[in-house]
C-alpha cells in the first residue's frame, strides 16, 4: 500500500443533500450554506455555539457582530449550495455536515450525519419560532383552553387590563365554578403591584348547592360570594370570557401588565388552574400620547398693563485709541489724526453728561526690547492719553484711571497657535531655554511668516484702550432693543450678558414675531425674570411665565413651578387684582393662567387636580369648556370607543371625540392611526391623513411605522436601481394583461410593435418582471426588511425618545416583533430602506401617482363658512368621517 493512502479509503461517500426550508408553514427552496466536521460530536458542538450567538444576536441591544464572532472563533469556512438548496459532497462516513440557511432575519442550522453506503440525504429545515405562532384549527373545534396575550390599554393614569379565555365544550359544566384573579404586574421589576376584582362564574347545580353549603346565606358565608357574575351561567358548552379590568397606575412612567390565573374547580378538586402562564403583555395601546392639547392653552394679550418704568442700569464700552506715538517715547507724532482721534473720544466721552460714571485707559506694550523699559513707556503714554481725557470730561464728575499691560513671548505663542499650531511650535522651540527670550529676537525676524503672522499680533499688542461705564435711565427703543437682541444673541443665550430690564424685553415680545425666536426670547426672558428677588410681583412676570408655560405645553415638558407663583387657592377669584403695597397691585388667579396649569396637570396625569382648577375658572372662556371636554375624552377612552358608554356620557364621549379630533390635522392624523383597528380604518384609509403632517415632525414617522406594522411582509416591491418598477426610464413600460387586451383591440399596430420590442429585448422585459433586489454592503437584503422599521428608525432619528415607546407600543404585535426584530446592527439598512421609500415617494408624486406625503399645504378653495375664510378641501375620506367620526 503506497505511503499517504489510508485503509478506509474506499469508505468515501460521494453524496447529494436536498433541503427544504419550512416558514410559517411554508415550503421554500433557498441557497444554504454548510460546513464539514470531523465528526458529529464537532457538528453538534459548532451548532450550539451558533444557537447561542443567534440568540445573542437578536436583543435590542446587540453590537450585530456575535454571529460573525462565533464563526471566526470557530474557523468555519462556508460553501454554498445551488439556488435551491441541493449541493454535492465528498466525505468520509462518519463525517458530520453543519447546515445553515439564513434570510437575515433568522438563522437555521441542521446536521447531516454522512453513512456508509447511503448517496442521497433530505432535510427539511423548520423555523420553529414562526410553527409555534400558526394555530392548526378545525372549525372552532380544540381540546383544551385557550388564551391570548392582548396588549393593555393605557391612557397614562390607568390602564385596561385584557381578560379572556376560551373553553372548549364540555370543560365548564354545570357542577363547577370558574375562578379569574387578575393582577397587575411591574414589567420593570415583575413584581406584583397589586391583585384586582376577581372574577366569578358558576354553573347552575354548583350555585344551588353552594348555597346549601353556606347554611343558605351564600352571600354572607361564601368568600367569594360578592365577586360573583351571575352571566354567563357555566352549563358544558362552549365558553368564551373576554372582559377588562382597570387599574389605576401608581406611577404614569411605568409600564404595567395584567396576568390572571384561571382556575376551574368542582366541590372537591380544581382540576383545570394555567398558573398565570400565558397571561399579560407588557405591550400596551397609548393612543394619547402624541395628542396636541395646546387647542384649550391661552396666550395672554400683550397691553400695556406689563409695560415697566425705565431702569438704571450700567453699561461697559470699549473703544481702541488709533493714535501713534514717537518710537522709544512717549510723544504723539506730529499727525493731525492722533488728535482728530482724541477729539472723537472726547466728543463720545462728553454726550452722557452726568451719566458717564467712570473711564480706564489701558496701554500695553509688545515683548520686543527690554521689559523694564518697555514697562516704562507703556506707563508713561498711559498717563499722557489719560490726561488729554481727563482735561475732555472735566466737571462731569467721572473718574479717569490707567492700567498698564506688558506682553511676553509667551502671550504671542498663545495667539499664534489660534491660527496655526506649526508656526507657534517653530516660535517656541526659538525662545524656550533662553534666560531672557529676546535673545532670540534676530533669529525670529528671519522666519518666513514673521511678517505675515507674528509682526500684526505684535501691532495689536501695542494698541492703547479706552473702556468706560455710563448709567442709563430709559428703556430702549423698540428698535434698539431688536438691534441689541440680534447683535448679542449669543451672549444672552449663554447668560453671558444679561442686561435687557423688563421694558426692553417688553418691546420685544412686540417686535419679533417669528414663533421659533419668540421660544427663544422666551427662555432668555423667563431665566432674567426668575433671577430677581420677588420676580412675581413685576410687572412683566405673569407674561413671560405664561409664555413659558405655553412652551413648555407645546413640548410635553410641563413644569407646575413656572406658573405656581401666580395662583393663590386661598383667594377664592378669578382674575382678582391685588394690591402688593401702597404702590403696587397685581393680578391674580388670571384665567389664563389657571386653563394652562390645569393643562400641565393633566400632562402630568393628575387629572384631579387639573379638574379642580377648571371648575374653579367655571364658565369663565371657551376655553375651560374644551378643557372639560378634552377631560372626559381622556377619562372614557377606551369605554367610549368600545362603544360600553350609555345614553348621555355615550353622547357627550362623541362630542368630545369629535373636537379632539377636529383640532388640527396632527390629531386627526393621531387618533385614527392609534385607534385604527378600534375605528375600523385601514391602512390605506388612514395614511393620506398621515401624509398632510409635517416631513420634520417624528410623530409623522411612528404614525406610518403603526399602519405599516400589519402590513409586514406584504408590502408591495421597492422600485431602486436604475428601475422604476414599470419604467426603465428609456419610454418602454411593461404592460398589464388588461392593457395588452385593450391595446390588441384598439391599436393593433402599436400591439405588434410592443410584442416585437418585448421579444428583441428579453433582459429588459425580465427586469421589469423581476427588478433587481437592493442588497446592503453587510449582506443584508432591503426586500427582506419591513417598511415599518424604517419608519420606525425615522423616527427615532429625529427623535430618539421615541424609541422607548416602540419597545411597549400594542399596536405591533408581538408575532411581527418575533418575526421582524427590531436590531441594532441593522439601523444602517433601515435608514437605506427609508431613504429608497422617499426616493420611490418622490419619483410617483412626479409622474403622478400620488399628491401627497410632503407635509405641504394643499391648494386652499373659498368656502362661504361663518368667518369668510379660506378652508382645505375634504377628501372623500374625510366627509365620511365628518358624518360619523366613530
Amino acid at each position: 500500500m503506497p505511503f499517504g493512502i489510508t485503509a478506509n479509503a474506499q469508505n468515501v461517500v460521494i453524496g447529494t443533500c436536498r433541503t427544504t426550508i419550512i416558514k410559517s408553514n411554508d415550503k421554500k427552496h433557498e441557497t444554504v450554506s454548510f460546513h464539514i466536521y470531523k465528526n458529529k460530536r464537532q457538528a453538534e458542538n459548532a451548532r450550539n455555539i451558533l444557537k447561542t450567538a443567534a440568540t445573542a444576536e437578536e436583543q435590542p441591544d446587540a453590537t450585530g457582530n456575535e454571529w460573525n464572532n462565533a464563526i471566526t472563533k470557530l474557523g468555519i469556512t462556508w460553501s454554498k449550495s445551488r439556488p435551491n438548496g441541493q449541493f454535492k459532497f465528498e466525505a468520509f462516513e462518519g463525517q458530520a455536515i453543519l447546515v445553515h440557511y439564513t434570510d437575515n432575519v433568522i438563522h437555521l442550522l441542521d446536521i447531516v450525519n454522512v453513512e456508509k453506503g447511503k448517496t442521497e440525504y433530505q432535510i427539511e429545515m423548520k423555523d420553529e419560532k414562526s410553527l409555534r405562532d400558526v394555530e392548526v384549527r378545525g372549525k372552532n373545534k380544540f381540546t383544551g383552553p385557550r388564551i391570548k396575550k392582548v396588549p393593555g390599554q393605557d391612557n397614562g393614569f390607568e390602564v385596561s387590563l385584557n381578560v379572556n379565555l376560551e373553553l372548549p365544550e364540555g370543560w365548564a359544566g354545570d357542577n363547577s365554578r370558574l375562578i379569574i384573579q387578575p393582577m397587575a404586574i411591574d414589567c420593570q421589576t415583575e413584581d406584583t403591584v397589586s391583585y384586582l376584582t376577581p372574577l366569578v362564574y358558576e354553573g347552575a347545580k354548583y350555585h344551588e348547592l353552594q348555597d346549601k353549603r353556606m347554611a343558605f346565606d351564600y352571600d354572607e358565608n361564601d368568600s367569594l360570594a360578592q365577586y360573583y357574575n351571575p352571566s354567563p351561567v357555566l352549563n358544558g358548552q362552549y365558553l368564551r370570557i373576554d372582559t377588562q379590568v382597570v387599574f389605576r397606575k401608581p406611577d404614569k412612567d411605568k409600564t404595567y401588565k395584567g396576568v390572571y390565573y384561571a382556575i376551574l374547580e368542582d366541590y372537591h378538586h380544581v382540576f383545570y388552574n394555567n398558573g398565570g402562564e400565558g397571561t399579560g403583555s407588557c405591550l400596551s395601546f397609548r393612543p394619547l400620547k402624541f395628542l396636541d392639547f395646546t387647542m384649550a392653552a391661552e396666550d395672554i394679550p400683550l397691553t400695556e398693563d406689563f409695560k415697566e418704568n425705565a431702569e438704571q442700569r450700567a453699561h461697559d464700552v470699549t473703544r481702541t485709541l488709533n493714535i501713534k506715538f514717537v518710537t522709544g517715547k512717549s510723544e504723539l507724532t506730529p499727525d493731525s489724526a492722533n488728535m482728530e482721534e482724541f477729539g472723537k473720544m472726547g466728543r463720545e466721552l462728553k454726550s452722557y453728561g452726568n451719566l458717564l460714571f467712570s473711564v480706564k485707559v489701558t496701554g500695553s506694550s509688545s515683548p520686543e526690547g527690554s521689559r523694564e523699559r518697555n514697562a516704562a513707556l507703556a506707563r508713561e503714554r498711559t498717563n499722557f492719553a489719560a490726561g488729554i481725557l481727563r482735561r475732555a470730561v472735566r466737571g462731569q464728575d467721572a473718574s479717569v484711571s490707567t492700567e498698564t499691560k506688558i506682553f511676553t513671548w509667551e502671550n504671542v505663542v498663545t495667539q499664534l497657535a489660534a491660527r496655526d499650531t506649526t508656526k507657534a511650535s517653530m516660535l517656541n522651540n526659538l525662545i524656550s531655554g533662553q534666560p531672557d527670550p529676546n535673545m532670540a529676537y534676530p533669529q525670529i525676524k528671519n522666519l518666513p511668516f514673521y511678517e505675515s503672522d507674528i509682526e500684526p499680533i505684535l501691532a495689536s499688542m501695542r494698541n492703547m484702550k479706552c473702556s468706560y461705564q455710563y448709567i442709563d435711565k430709559r428703556v430702549l427703543t423698540p428698535e434698539e432693543a431688536v438691534e441689541t437682541y440680534y447683535t448679542h444673541k449669543k451672549d444672552f443665550i449663554s447668560g453671558a450678558k444679561d442686561d435687557l430690564s423688563d421694558g426692553d424685553f417688553y418691546n420685544l415680545f412686540n417686535e419679533i414675531t417669528d414663533s421659533a425666536e419668540v421660544d427663544t426670547l422666551t427662555m432668555i426672558a423667563y431665566r432674567h425674570m426668575v433671577r430677581q428677588d420677588g420676580y412675581e410681583v413685576l410687572k412683566m412676570s405673569p407674561y413671560i411665565a405664561n409664555k413659558m408655560a405655553l412652551l413648555n405645553i407645546r413640548r410635553g415638558m410641563p413644569d407646575l413651578e413656572v406658573l405656581r407663583p401666580f395662583i393663590d387657592w386661598k383667594v377664592q377669584a378669578v382674575d382678582k387684582e391685588r394690591h402688593i403695597d401702597a404702590y403696587t397691585s397685581s393680578v391674580i388667579n388670571r384665567h389664563e393662567i389657571l386653563i394652562n396649569q390645569a393643562i400641565q396637570y393633566f400632562q402630568e396625569l393628575k387629572l384631579d387636580t387639573a379638574e379642580t382648577l377648571i371648575d374653579f375658572v367655571g364658565s369663565k372662556t371657551v376655553k375651560s369648556a374644551q378643557l372639560s371636554q378634552v377631560l372626559f375624552f381622556v377619562r372614557n377612552i377606551f369605554l367610549g370607543i368600545g362603544g360600553q358608554l350609555d345614553g348621555n356620557d355615550a353622547a357627550k364621549f362623541e362630542q368630545a371625540f369629535n373636537m379632539v379630533l377636529n383640532t388640527n390635522k396632527d390629531n386627526r392624523a393621531i387618533l385614527f392611526s392609534e385607534l385604527h383597528e378600534s375605528l375600523g380604518k385601514t391602512r390605506k384609509d388612514v395614511e393620506p391623513i398621515i401624509d398632510k403632517m409635517d416631513d420634520n415632525n417624528p410623530k409623522k414617522w411612528y404614525l406610518k411605522g403603526i399602519i405599516w406594522s400589519k402590513e409586514a411582509g406584504k408590502e408591495p416591491k421597492i422600485r431602486h436601481d436604475d428601475t422604476t418598477g414599470d419604467d426603465l426610464g428609456n419610454g418602454f413600460r411593461l404592460m398589464s394583461e388588461d392593457e395588452l387586451s385593450i391595446l390588441m383591440i384598439t391599436d393593433p399596430k402599436k400591439y405588434a410593435e410592443y410584442n416585437l420590442y418585448v421579444k428583441e429585448h428579453p433582459e429588459e422585459a425580465e427586469a421589469l418582471r423581476n427588478p433587481k433586489q437592493q442588497v446592503e454592503d453587510d449582506g443584508i437584503k432591503l426586500d427582506s426588511i419591513p417598511h415599518y422599521l424604517a419608519y420606525f428608525q425615522h423616527s427615532f432619528d429625529i427623535e430618539p425618545k421615541y424609541k422607548r415607546y416602540y419597545f411597549n407600543e400594542g399596536n405591533v404585535p408581538d408575532e411581527t416583533r418575533k418575526i421582524y426584530k427590531y436590531k441594532k446592527k441593522n439601523i444602517p439598512a433601515y435608514r437605506k430602506l427609508f431613504k429608497l421609500l422617499m426616493e420611490q415617494r418622490e419619483t410617483d408624486e412626479q409622474s403622478g401617482r400620488q399628491t401627497t406625503g410632503k407635509g405641504e399645504k394643499p391648494e386652499t378653495t373659498k368656502d362661504e363658512n361663518d368667518n369668510g375664510t379660506e378652508t382645505e378641501p375634504e377628501t372623500n375620506e374625510e366627509k365620511e368621517t365628518n358624518t360619523n367620526e366613530k
